[in-house]
């Protein structure tokens, strides 16, 4: 998490009142990776970039969904998609390498202080390792199943 978007939260709503969170060591990060590979059904020495590359060609948009529309809800879209949230996901910064974990339920009601329109594009993804959402940083919203989830090849469907 970048520290000016803890600074934002914080100058609106108090000190210390961001939620938890912490950014993965990157042993925690090389061990994900691993397990992402392996339910995405690619070599496990992809690389960050790689990994981003497979995701989001085996991506499909979620229809009638947009991040920077107002009425935007991540745990409508969790619903949306019949995904099992809870607990800790991950957010990806863009290619693997920086990674933080927080409460699902503070990622959903911290959204708009978490991602920024423009500049950001994420991923989501919980310890399962069944799915992955994606923001883009146009707002676009996108959905992967790995293999894990759907049994195939990993390809969305």
């Amino acid at each position: 998490m970048e520290a000016f978007k803890v600074e934002h939260y914080e100058r609106e709503h108090g000190p210390g009142t961001f939620p938890a969170w912490r950014r993965l060591d990157a042993c925690e990060m090389q061990q994900l990776r691993l397990r992402l590979t392996e339910a995405l059904g690619i070599p496990p020495t992809s690389s960050g970039r790689e990994i981003l590359q497979v995701v989001r060609d085996r991506s499909q948009p979620v229809d009638g969904v947009d991040a920077e529309a107002k009425e935007f809800d991540l745990g409508k879209v969790f619903d949306q998609l019949e995904l099992s949230v809870s607990g800790n996901v991950f957010i990806d910064w863009y290619w693997y390498d920086e990674i933080d974990e927080m409460r699902a339920a503070d990622v959903i009601a911290c959204f708009d202080d978490i991602w920024y329109p423009s500049s950001d594009d994420i991923d989501v993804f919980d310890q399962s390792m069944d799915w992955v959402v994606s923001i883009t940083h146009h707002g676009e919203v996108l959905v992967t199943r790995t293999r894990s989830n759907n049994g195939d090849d990993g390809d969305a469907g």
